[in-house]
């Protein structure tokens, strides 16, 4: 059992600004998460905002119920406590993310059987769903705030995040990387590199204030995003191609 079905004790956290608690039937950008108007769906959707926002610590379990506009009994009823109810909310997110990027876990004979270009544009294809699902969805504001909270202060919903969405798309990535340069896909270099690709896409979705401060835009619109992508998928090349070209001068020599 990955977490315990009762509210860990809180830790203590510096004070901050607490965000207004936003009903859940306002934020329609968090439906997907969540299908369904019943009070399980709403405690996610709820849960997925305030979370994200005020960290578990700093999401009260009253804060998300209000949000929801639903009894606070139902946190209990429906997920045993606080701490299930930050598991549910991350199973939601995996599953959304892993059907809207696609990418399930392909076998190794599939990978096995691609050329280096076909590995190539296969990694490039994946960077770029990755890139219009973080940079060009509403949903995605929800799912960095959520997913930078567990980075910076794992907890067991990390760990379920980790084993049913990350590692098995980053270990396909790793993969196709290796296939398209010859290296090793197990290999520190390679995940290392893998890691610094992926990076290039969570900067404008991280870094988003200092992006759009250093470019002088607002928002970014699709033809930005598209340019955003270009740059991404051209460095994406070139690293694929001087690790290929180095490789294969250390065979020779």
């Amino acid at each position: 059992m990955l977490v315990p079905m009762i509210d860990p004790p809180a830790r203590p956290r510096a004070a901050s600004p607490a965000a207004p608690a936003v009903p859940a039937s306002q934020t329609p950008q968090l439906a997907a998460f969540a299908r369904g108007d019943d009070t399980r769906s709403a405690l996610i959707r709820a849960g997925i905002d305030l979370f994200g926002r005020n960290g578990f610590d700093g999401a009260s379990t009253r804060e998300i119920a209000r949000a929801a506009g639903v009894n606070i009994a139902g946190i209990a009823y429906h997920f045993g406590g606080k701490s299930g109810l930050h598991l549910a909310c991350g199973e939601a997110i995996a599953g959304f993310v892993a059907e809207t990027i696609g990418l399930l876990p392909v076998p190794e004979t599939v990978v096995a059987g691609l050329d280096a270009e076909a590995a190539t544009e296969a990694f490039v294809a994946a960077v770029n769903a990755l890139g219009r699902f973080m940079l060009g969805r509403a949903e995605a504001e929800s799912v960095a705030r959520f997913m930078v909270r567990e980075q910076m202060d794992p907890s067991a919903t990390f760990a379920a995040l980790y084993e049913t969405l990350i590692r098995p798309r980053h270990e396909i990535m790793c993969r196709l990387f290796a296939r398209a340069t010859g290296e090793d896909p197990t290999s520190e270099a390679v995940i290392i590199a893998v890691s610094a690709l992926f990076g290039q896409i969570m900067f404008f979705r991280v870094g988003r204030a200092t992006a759009l401060a250093r470019l002088g835009w607002e928002v970014i619109d699709p033809p930005r995003l598209d340019a955003i992508l270009a740059v991404v998928t051209a460095n994406i090349r070139a690293a694929i191609a001087t690790r290929r070209a180095a490789l294969s001068g250390e065979t020779r020599s």
